[in-house]
């Protein structure tokens, strides 16, 4: 990098030697200074393709989607036959949320039958997006054509199904998907919730238990889990698995909201109040704590108390209606606890 660098001061207009610069800095995790880099190079060479591609990734890893999606529009108008570039600019478009975009540019290689795995993925994704149900399930096919072994179609397809209330054939795509894979959790999670729309609450408790053997389980499949075992078997069962993931994860806000909102559901109301405090700790302007705390506070006579965290939790977010009313109730109980 040294070497580069002393390069670059002797020839500034220097865009090889900074595109391998930018190389080297990403190797070493210096995603700013490599996306700078990278910027600067195309700036004196912006008919390279490749380096705007490599520009739109670095932006992405930055989550600068806006500035992924320049880059990526530049290099489908230098060369828009390349059909790779074309499905990176369409699944910018998708997560940018431009879902429009994202199927006008894709729908002209969909048409020429392409064989490309990830174009019918996120097409299958952006017409669902949209309501267009039909086109995505038949998006979601051709990908399970292209890559009969891939999950993602059949729970793609099955979510449209659910959400359209055929359990039956959501059940029937959701075991197909854990035929595939028996260790993906969003797989076990999915075959769960079909389950449990189709009545079979005992099968889906008993999909659940395989989620012990899943490699790498998210924050996010957690709390679907809970959530899960939650409307399933109540409150008491939920309770138990969601104190045992916070322990793992203890400064997780979401754990810790869900974990006192389980506990005040269960009666637990002083085990709820000193979750809250301990996330409050972490972070002391996290409104719907403030709002949980203040109605523990007006449920136990602690009127002060109520309105100081009610008014801290509704400021930072006005669209609490309960907030607001627990709030005015408690006012109006110290008014007439003063005359």
């Amino acid at each position: 990098i040294k070497a580069l660098e002393q390069a670059i001061v002797l020839s500034p207009v220097n865009p090889i030697g900074l595109m391998q610069k930018s190389i080297l800095l990403e190797k070493t995790e210096n995603i700013d200074q490599a996306m700078s880099d990278m910027e600067q190079a195309v700036f004196y060479w912006p008919e390279e393709v490749n380096w705007r591609v490599r520009a739109a990734k670095l932006s992405e890893s930055l989550g600068n989607i806006e500035t992924s999606i320049d880059q990526l529009e530049e290099a489908n108008k230098i060369l828009p036959e390349d059909e790779s570039n074309t499905i990176l600019l369409g699944k910018a478009y998708l997560q940018s949320g431009n879902l429009r975009k994202c199927i006008d540019i894709l729908e002209p290689l969909a048409k020429e039958n392409s064989s490309q795995y990830e174009l019918w993925e996120i097409l299958t994704e952006a017409y669902s997006e949209i309501g267009d149900n039909a086109s995505a399930l038949k998006a979601a096919e051709n990908a399970s054509e292209i890559n009969p072994f891939s999950t993602k179609p059949y729970l793609m397809s099955g979510r449209i199904l659910l959400e359209n209330g055929d359990y039956s054939k959501a059940l029937e795509y959701a075991k197909a998907a854990v035929t595939r894979n028996n260790k993906e959790v969003d797989t076990i999670l999915f075959l769960a919730r079909a389950l449990l729309r189709k009545g079979e609450k005992r099968q889906a408790l008993a999909a659940l238990e395989m989620v012990n053997n899943c490699p790498n389980t998210s924050v996010k499949s957690m709390i679907e889990h809970v959530n899960l075992v939650k409307e399933i078997n109540g409150n008491a069962s939920a309770k138990d698995l969601i104190e045992n993931i916070s322990s793992k994860y203890p400064e997780n806000m979401d754990l810790l909201k869900l974990l006192a909102k389980v506990q005040e559901e269960t009666g637990s109301r002083y085990e709820a109040e000193q979750t809250i405090q301990r996330a409050l700790r972490i972070d002391a302007d996290e409104p719907e704590l403030h709002i949980m705390l203040g109605k523990i506070n007006a449920d136990n006579g602690q009127l002060d108390q109520a309105v100081d965290h009610l008014s801290k939790g509704v400021t930072r977010k006005s669209s609490s209606l309960d907030g607001y009313l627990t709030l005015s109730k408690s006012k109006g109980l110290i008014g007439d606890s003063v005359h």
